[in-house]
Formats: structure tokens, sequence, C-alpha cells
């Protein structure tokens, strides 16, 4: 037995291919290689791919291959990213252009998706998730009023929770709540100052948000090692809009306390955290919430001075952006204003981060995701200067595609780089050098005049472009990726 080597895969025609060029595996193994169709009419193609290697019966193994073209769209989306800048109780409306500069007609929908930009720029003290959520607390002006509502006098139902480390089974909450994009109908309280929709984990050893070692799809009211001693009490409430949790003079096993506070779920999606009483409140604690993944969260306070007796936390969800419309159909050729109003009624200071997301029948790109920066601040400076940052490195689809005379190439830099982009023929024959030079992080974009870099005219036909980025700082490996191109004259 030996290793099979795949020295090529060779079609006929322009309109199939496989970009791996070549393919080595071991005995035993197997890979799986996908074959590339973009016709340049709606016609029905065949062609032969051939797969050369060493294996000496079937050297050169045959696959009849056969498509359709159709009419397909192609859409692009104008801003890049949307960036806003309000004051407190302000409102805005920004539009976001659909085009379709394909042949078919473009079908789309669009949600309110996450987004979290690689830089973090300074927050005020209702920073968010990447699922946008907010929070605000009643020391700040728009904050929420403090409210307590006695549960121990007969009120609430009280849950046998004892000692350490305990947690209930799951409760009822009356009704269904989205937390993190996922609905949850009950949840489970631990004495340790928390709840979670789905989880029984007893964590009493606090961290920062989000966090693997804590429990999932939680939200820490005041999490702590706490202890129930013989006045302690945990009770809850549940009505058709709102299921509430008290817990009552709770202790945390280093002999601080008692603390008494609780935890208001509404069915919209809010929360809200009160705190009576925190005798002798010891600062070992986490205030916040993370999803079920424990990959989006964040913490309000982690180990430090920050809640007092009287005090209320309100946590919002993306209710500050709204789309409309919702969905559509773009006809070739034509585009489409999609209104993104963006709300910071009761918002503290600092920076809101989201994205609209755009699901269309476009093969080349069936999911795109716009990110939305909002700023709220006190003054409104301008905040023209700052340059929306991807996750990560990232080359997309030109369009239009095909194209003639023009076309946009686009690619995202998660950090300074030395950039190199590249147009080849399908002989691999380099002919147009677009970019070859250090840029700073950021969205980037160049538009191709379908001449070579002697300024001639090139022919019809199928082009590749290669974007190269060396990272400055050397803490990533080389990005390398390529696309395919159709210049139709």
């Amino acid at each position: 037995m030996d290793t099979l080597v795949i020295g090529n895969f060779n079609t006929q025609s322009p309109y199939f291919w496989i970009e791996e060029a070549s393919l080595q595996l071991l005995p035993g193994a197997q890979q799986t290689v996908h074959i590339k169709f973009q016709p340049n009419d709606t016609l029905h193609f065949t062609d032969t791919l051939t797969i050369f290697n060493n294996d000496p019966v079937n050297y050169n193994q045959k696959i009849s291959l056969e498509g359709t073209g159709i009419y397909a769209p192609a859409i692009s989306l104008s801003p890049d990213s949307l960036v806003a800048q309000l004051k407190q109780n302000d409102s805005i409306d920004i539009p976001l252009t659909i085009s379709n500069h394909g042949a078919g007609e473009l079908i789309f929908t669009a949600q309110i998706g996450n987004y979290q930009p690689t830089l973090i720029l300074p927050e005020g003290a209702g920073g968010n998730d990447s699922y946008g959520h907010i929070w605000i607390d009643s020391d700040e002006s728009g904050g929420p009023q403090y409210d307590w509502i006695e549960l121990g006098t007969g009120a609430g139902t009280l849950i046998p929770l004892s000692g350490l480390n305990s947690t209930s089974n799951a409760i009822p909450l009356g009704f269904t709540v989205s937390f993190y994009g996922e609905d949850y109908s009950t949840l489970r309280v631990c004495n340790n100052g928390w709840i979670s929709f789905n989880t029984f984990s007893v964590s009493y050893n606090n961290t920062q948000l989000p966090s693997n070692l804590a429990p999932r799809a939680l939200i820490a009211a005041l999490w702590d090692n706490l202890i129930m001693q013989s006045d302690s009490r945990v009770y809850y409430l549940q009505d058709t809009t709102r299921f509430i949790v008290q817990w009552e003079n709770l202790y945390t096993v280093t002999g601080y306390g008692p603390y008494t506070f609780q935890l208001l779920v509404f069915k919209n999606g809010n929360f809200v955290l009160q705190y009576e009483t925190l005798t002798n409140l010891e600062d070992a604690y986490t205030v916040g919430m993370q999803n079920h993944s424990a990959n989006d969260g964040f913490h309000i306070a982690y180990n430090e001075p920050y809640l007092h007796n009287n005090m209320a936390i309100l946590i919002t969800k993306r209710s500050w952006i709204s789309l409309n419309p919702v969905g559509g159909t773009v006809a070739p050729g034509s585009q489409m204003d999609m209104t993104v109003s963006l709300n910071s009624k009761n918002f503290p200071l600092g920076d809101f981060w989201a994205g609209v997301e755009i699901f269309s029948n476009d093969p080349q790109a069936p999911h795109r995701l716009i990110p939305i920066h909002m700023k709220v601040d006190s003054i409104l400076t301008g905040i023209s200067g700052i340059q929306e940052i991807p996750r990560n490195y990232q080359l997309y689809q030109n369009y239009p595609n095909p194209f003639n005379p023009t076309t946009t190439i686009r690619y995202g830099l998660n950090q300074p780089s030395n950039v190199r982009l590249t147009l080849f023929n399908l002989l691999g024959q380099e002919i147009r050098t677009l970019v070859n030079s250090r840029q700073e992080a950021g969205f980037q974009s160049m538009i191709w005049d379908g001449r070579d870099d002697t300024g001639r005219p090139v022919a019809s036909g199928i082009y590749i472009y290669r974007l190269e980025a060396n990272p400055i700082s050397g803490n990533e490996k080389q990005f390398v990726n390529t696309r395919k191109m159709i210049l139709m004259k």
C-alpha cells in the first residue's frame, strides 16, 4: 500500500473547476473536494473531469459533469457598515441600499444579528454583549426606579433550598421568554445568587463572564459562595408577564451578610435586578449573564465595589434597532432601500454593537452581515474617523459578477497587514496587481477595470483574484484566499 498522489484535476471548459491543484492521501484515508460550476449563460453545460494520479490502473479517472445555468441574482449592500452617534433619548433612520447586479430576481429576508468587533472602543457604564443587551442602573439618569416587591409576606412560593450549593428543580415561568435567541419556559434557582434557564450546575466560584467555568444560560444577580442559615429563604412569584425570584437573608461562607435581593424576568425579555439589604457586602461577587454556549455575555460587576442597598439594574434587549422592510424582492438591475432605525432611549453613554443579517437566494453570497455601531454620547462630536474592524481576514465575492467593464473586489483585514491583491488568468499567468502595500485594519475595496498591468483590455473569460495578507505583528499566519470572476463583453 502506498500514498495516493493526485497530480492534477483537469476540465475541458472554464465553467467547471476544482480549486485544489493537487492532493495526497494516505492508505485508507479520504478527502472531499468540491466541483465548482459557474456558467456564463442559461444553457445546459457538459464537461469531463479527469483526475490524474499514480494509481497504476485508474491513472486518469474520468467523471462526467453536467450543469444548467440559471438567471442568478447578485446582491450588494451599501454601505458596508452603519455608524451613528446619538445623544441620550435620541433616534436616527439610516438607509441601507440592497442592489441586485445579477440577471435573476433577488429574494431576501433580514433580521437583527450579532456582531462583536475585534477593536473594542471605550464603553460607558452600560456596555453590551454581541447580542446587543445593554444595562443601566438606578444611579444613572434615565435608569430604572428601585421598586422592591416583597415576596416573604405570603405573596411568594417557598423554594426548598438549604445549606450550600443547592439548586432547585425546573420551575415553570408561566410564559416563554427569549434569551440569547433561545426560547425558555422554565428556570432553576441556586442559593448562590443566580438562575439558569437550562442547567443544574452548582458552581460557587464566581468568575468573569462569559466563561466556560460558569453555569450556562445564566443570570447572576449576586453570584457568590452563599450559605442558607436558619433565617434564610428563597421565594418565587409568577404571573402572566413576569417571574420574580427573591433571595432573603443569604450569607457568605466567610460570614458576610445577610443579603436580600431579587431578580425579575419579564416576558418581553427584559430583566431587573433589585437589592434591598446588603449588610457588610464583601466585594467578591459577580453580576451579569451569559448564553448557553458560554461565548457571549457580560459582567456588570466582578469582584469590585458596586452594589449597594436600594439599588435596581435594568437589562434590556436589542430594542434599540428596528428594520423596515424585513424582506422583499429586487428585480435584476434594481435596488431597494431598507431603513435601519436606531433609538437611544434610556441608554447609558457608551458604544453598542449589533448587525443586520441579510439572507438571500444569491448563490455566491447567501448570507451577509452589515455591522452596526451606535455611540451614545452627551456631546455630538462626530465619529467619522472610527473604522469598523472585521473579526477575521475576509475575501468577498466581487460584484457585479459577471461584469463589464468594471467590478469591485472587497476584503477585510482584522489587523494592519502587508497586502497583495493580484489577478490571474486560467493559465495561472499574473495579469494585474491591484494592491501591493501596507494597509490598516478595516474593510477595503478595489475596482478592476478589466485591464492588465500594461493598460490593455483583457479578453472575456474567467479570471482568478488572490488576496495575500501578512500581519505586521506576526501574531497570525499569512492569510491567502482566491476567488473566481467572469468578464463578459
